[in-house]
């Protein structure tokens, strides 16, 4: 049974430092990008902040008699690979929240209501992936290396069919499918997560612990470092494709008493470089997300995942090395 403790035993203090350290970290990775990241004064300032921020959450945290999160949940079995699955899986889904928002707001000029509305094609995607996840891990009780694979190829698909479907001439209802594979993959990923990070604590407390740590990993950590990723790849290839193709203009005879020059670069062609774009960091999020799948489809199978050698220690590494070598002296 769980104990029962009174919220005036709560480290509220601790949890307002957690939630200003995130809110720094988000504050880095969403306008790294509009400040150009280092180069700003404004991100210098905040990642010393954030620095600081992050050494005082830790002392607290190690220091304090009824911590908000016990250090102790971070020595638990999987929690931390689940972390670290949870911030791969976000930096995968983060193409979602900056290529799709360029997509519908910056080329094809949604209005709020059409784009909801397009976004609502996710739920029956997330519906069959929570039926997927009880089948497997209630149901048939099966391991949940493939179920994270089958999340992975799912995004893969959904990357695949926006690369190979993005287009100006491309009406909104041909990329329906490709969300609802989005949202099958979201819907698979973070309930096994929560599974697995059930499976892995020994209290109850310490799931709620964990659970905080799992929803800052997936809202600030890895939502808003995806989206500062995407959003600077992007940017890089977009400039580099205005100029490179701008380059080809130069070779072409245009009247410009008949054409209107300035409102086609800031018109037709700035749009057609978006695409381009788009299709450049989409090409990325396909191989990324096929590599993870791939590594997670062979860890199911017990020859392969039996086989991988684990890696001692450094001081092992040194015991075995002057060993050696005093046996080759003597």
């Amino acid at each position: 049974m769980p104990k029962r403790c009174s919220l005036r035993g709560t480290d509220w203090q601790g949890a307002l430092l957690i939630c200003l350290t995130m809110l720094l970290y988000s504050y880095i990775f969403v306008y790294g990008d509009y400040y150009r990241w280092l180069a700003s004064q404004h991100i210098r300032m905040a990642v010393a902040l954030a620095l600081v921020s992050t050494g005082l959450t830790i002392y607290r945290l190690s220091h304090n008699r009824y911590p908000y999160v016990e250090l102790e949940l971070l020595k638990c079995k999987n929690v931390v690979p689940i972390l670290i699955v949870t911030t791969l899986a976000e930096l995968a889904f983060g193409a979602e929240h900056t290529l799709e928002e360029i997509l519908y707001s910056e080329v094809v000029e949604l209005e709020e209501l059409t784009k909801e509305s397009q976004y609502l094609w996710t739920l029956p995607g997330m519906f069959l992936g929570i039926a997927l996840d009880l089948y497997w891990l209630k149901v048939q009780k099966w391991k949940i290396w493939k179920l994270i694979g089958i999340a992975f190829l799912s995004i893969f698909s959904y990357a695949l069919l926006m690369y190979t479907t993005i287009g100006t001439d491309v009406n909104i209802e041909q990329y329906r499918l490709a969300i609802i594979l989005r949202g099958f993959g979201y819907g698979i990923i973070s309930p096994a997560l929560m599974w697995a990070l059930q499976e892995s604590v020994t209290r109850l407390e310490l799931f709620f612990m964990g659970l905080f740590l799992f929803n800052i990993t997936h809202m600030y950590l890895g939502g808003a470092m995806g989206y500062g990723f995407y959003a600077t790849i992007f940017s890089h290839f977009l400039n580099e494709d205005m100029m490179h193709y701008g380059r080809l203009l130069t070779l072409t005879n245009i009247d410009l008493s008949q054409f209107n020059f300035g409102a086609f670069m800031g018109g037709d062609y700035l749009h057609a470089m978006m695409l381009v774009a788009i299709k450049q960091v989409y090409g990325y999020v396909i191989w990324f997300s096929l590599l993870l799948a791939a590594i997670f489809l062979l860890c199911d199978i017990p020859a392969v995942r039996t086989n991988i050698r684990k890696v001692p220690l450094w001081p092992v590494l040194a015991i075995e090395y002057l060993s050696e070598r005093r046996k080759s002296m003597s």
